[in-house]
């Protein structure tokens, strides 16, 4: 069973850091053979064979994983030919601010494959792009913000994360990290992250496209993925230099510790007010 960071601090810390800027919506560990949703209510959607005609397969569960234990999906098995992954509701994703998470090792060395895609104009997304082969990048609100060439059979890291108006003016912020380190950046992304705006799509992992027909047979990813998670909010830096240090674990506020946070800055105003009368 994967396991959870919680996020403590001292009492002495100001009131204004009593609420952390991201929040775990959603995460997938596959630790138990299935999409549940262990850190909310939106279980996936596998791809399933239809029988003759379909262009669709099941995915698989492997032992193979980042952090030698449970599982992790397998999907592009039969990559060409039929499709595999699993499907979310794309209303999971932010329209505000939001972070995805997630650990991956490709098998092959194609390219224009996609991890994953959620309304590619408007939402967000990760790719191996066509040339030069191995180069990842990740695609938010239609615009590129970053590229690293990588190896297969290795596991990898991938975090990014969006900031619709992030200055308070209308303006969009995009960053897109690889094994802890950032690797690339958007500022003023062509439009915000808004999947709700473009109808009849969901969020694919494993495809560009996974529905039941040939579009984007060649879009499929072949490899292993692992604890997937989706957040509100900005990770910033320390956080994921954390979570790609700690395959498994992800950043989570403990409830305790935000009560903390408001009886310590209630204390300290309170002390200051004495202060001030003596």
């Amino acid at each position: 069973m994967k396991k959870i960071l919680f996020l403590a601090s001292a009492l002495t810390l100001p009131v204004s850091l009593a609420y952390p800027a991201v929040v775990l919506t959603n995460q997938y560990t596959f630790d138990d053979q299935s999409y549940v949703d262990s850190a909310g209510t939106a279980d996936g959607l596998p791809t399933v064979s239809a029988g003759d005609g379909s262009y669709l397969t099941s995915p698989t569960f492997v032992t193979t994983t980042p952090d030698g234990a449970g599982h992790a999906l397998y999907v592009g098995a039969d990559q060409g030919t039929l499709k595999s992954g699993f499907v979310l509701d794309k209303g999971l994703i932010s329209t505000s601010s939001g972070s995805v998470s997630l650990w991956v090792q490709a098998t092959d060395s194609g390219t224009s494959r996609w991890l994953l895609n959620d309304v590619y104009n408007t939402g967000i997304g990760v790719q191996i792009p066509n040339n030069p082969a191995l180069r990842v990048r990740a695609a938010i609100g239609g615009t590129v913000s970053g590229n690293l060439v990588w190896t297969t059979n290795t596991w990898n890291h991938i975090v990014f994360t969006w900031n619709n108006n992030f200055d308070g003016l209308g303006g969009n912020q995009g960053a897109f990290y690889f094994n802890g380190s950032l690797i690339g950046s958007t500022f003023g992304y062509s439009a915000d992250v808004d999947p709700s705006a473009t109808e009849g799509y969901g969020f694919y992992i494993g495809g560009f496209n996974l529905e039941d027909s040939d579009e984007n047979l060649a879009a499929q990813f072949k490899g292993y993925l692992d604890n997937i998670q989706i957040y509100t909010g900005v990770l910033d830096a320390s956080e994921v230099t954390y979570l790609y240090n700690n395959p498994g674990l992800a950043v989570v506020p403990e409830p305790s510790a935000v009560a903390l946070f408001g009886l310590g800055g209630a204390f300290l105003a309170y002390r200051a007010r004495r202060r001030s009368r003596a």
